[in-house]
């Protein structure tokens, strides 16, 4: 799933983040996904948001994981923009 999503994150990368926030049943460990998309976040256009915010947001709220690694990450990448 990652090395497919690589083309749909450079042409429409909100639709590549649905990619991994879509409820599919297979969750792909949140470690790696965000790996993933750090690569694609350098990329971004000037005022987008980063690709990594959006997912940490979404598995800190609507996934329910409760990791304090993803609850750190996000407030440095709130500190950061």
């Amino acid at each position: 799933i990652l090395d497919s999503s690589c083309w749909v994150l450079r042409a429409d990368p909100q639709a590549g983040l649905k990619i991994f926030t879509h409820d599919s049943g297979h969750p792909l460990p949140p470690d790696s996904v965000l790996g993933h998309l750090k690569l694609f976040d350098s990329d971004r256009k000037p005022g987008a948001p980063p690709l990594c915010m959006a997912y940490l947001e979404h598995i800190l709220n609507v996934g329910g994981d409760e990791a304090p690694q993803f609850h750190n990450e996000l407030v440095l990448i709130y500190l950061d923009a």
